[in-house]
């Protein structure tokens, strides 16, 4: 049976020094049941220009809408507003041109709220990811606490994991962290 997903946004992260720009489309079930990871990209930033991170993200929201038929939002890493001003201009004159208006900052929780946050929809059974969001899956599955302040969790952050790609992900969901755990 094929998903419909209530709500799809997409979180971007942005890639720099050792790290890689990351999306990730994620569906927001109905009564804030549920999420489903739906598709994940990692890009390499080495040698590129805002136009060719631009192009991608273009690319894949284009295959997201194909495939669901909807896009609610794009959550960006609220600090490179410059990278964002241009994925909306960039939008504006592509055929979801109307995306533009529906790109937004990432809220920016603490991110040990948005680390229990997926742990609570996990551990409920209520979190689910479609072959397409393998890089979602893998950094999941990756995804370590560091050693480096005992007695503090802290998500380990050294370039071994793929935290780009979980800071995506949490950007899609992070906004509706009391409705997601009012269950």
């Amino acid at each position: 049976k094929p998903l419909h997903p209530w709500r799809v946004r997409i979180g971007v992260d942005f890639g720099g020094n050792g790290s890689k720009h990351a999306f990730v489309a994620t569906a927001i079930l109905p009564g804030w049941s549920g999420v489903v990871g739906l598709a994940s990209q990692r890009i390499d930033p080495v040698a590129q220009d805002a136009d060719f991170l631009a192009d991608r993200l273009l690319e894949f929201c284009m295959a997201v809408f194909a495939r669901w038929g909807e896009i609610q939002f794009i959550f960006c890493d609220s600090g490179e507003q410059t990278l964002i001003n241009h994925i909306r201009t960039r939008l504006r004159a592509c055929p979801l041109s109307w995306l533009a208006d529906r790109v937004q900052n990432s809220a920016k929780i603490q991110i040990i709220d948005r680390i229990r946050l997926t742990s609570i929809l996990m551990g409920g059974g209520r979190f689910w990811y479609m072959p397409e969001a393998a890089t979602l899956r893998n950094a999941l599955a990756a995804a370590l606490w560091s050693q480096k302040h005992p007695g503090v969790d802290e998500r380990l952050d050294d370039g071994t994991t793929d935290i780009d790609t979980l800071d995506a992900f949490e950007y899609t969901i992070e906004r509706d962290y009391r409705r997601l755990t009012a269950r």
